[in-house]
């Protein structure tokens, strides 16, 4: 009796977690998002994506999210990474040089500079192509809609002067 009631449970069980295949995101500080289907172990996302596109496969729309994210992603870094060139290799030329500053590093500082709000804003970009995503994969459509939804209009006249936005859900 016992021990079909402990195979009854751990059927069960078994079943009922392999039914719940949700992706969940986590964000960290030094390596970047993470992705877990058990919610106790988490991979690195990378900058493809390639491994949490293989675990979206019958999504088509999630996996259509996550070729818009390795997209954006991959111009972030093909922006980022001379722009982060751009912009320290004159300040360690000037640092090593003694304090001798020449016009041409203010002209890399600058387009350096730009590169990486450029790639800021790709970055940006990428990773809300990844929770919209995970939100499609999950079928959390609450989640999804507040990713969708916030859509800025210019307002004639704007409750507030600076920014001249109408908020509108």
């Amino acid at each position: 009796m016992f021990v079909k009631r402990f195979a009854l449970v751990m059927i069960l069980l078994l079943c009922s977690s392999s039914a719940s295949a949700e992706i969940t995101l986590k964000r960290s500080l030094f390596s970047g998002w993470k992705y877990s289907t058990d919610g106790q172990t988490f991979t690195k996302v990378g900058s493809t994506g390639s491994r949490l596109y293989d675990e979206m496969e019958g999504h088509q729309e999630a996996q259509a999210r996550m070729l818009q994210y390795r997209s954006a992603k991959s111009w972030a870094l093909v922006s980022g990474i001379p722009g982060g060139i751009l912009i320290g290799w004159p300040l360690g030329a000037y640092a090593g040089s003694g304090g001798e500053w020449k016009d041409s590093y203010t002209t890399m500082i600058i387009v350096g500079g730009s590169l990486a709000v450029v790639s800021m804003i790709l970055e940006a970009t990428a990773t809300r192509h990844l929770k919209e995503a995970v939100a499609l994969y999950n079928g959390d459509e609450r989640k999804l809609g507040l990713l969708l939804d916030f859509k800025p209009l210019p307002a004639s006249r704007s409750p507030s002067p600076l920014l001249g936005l109408k908020l509108e859900f």
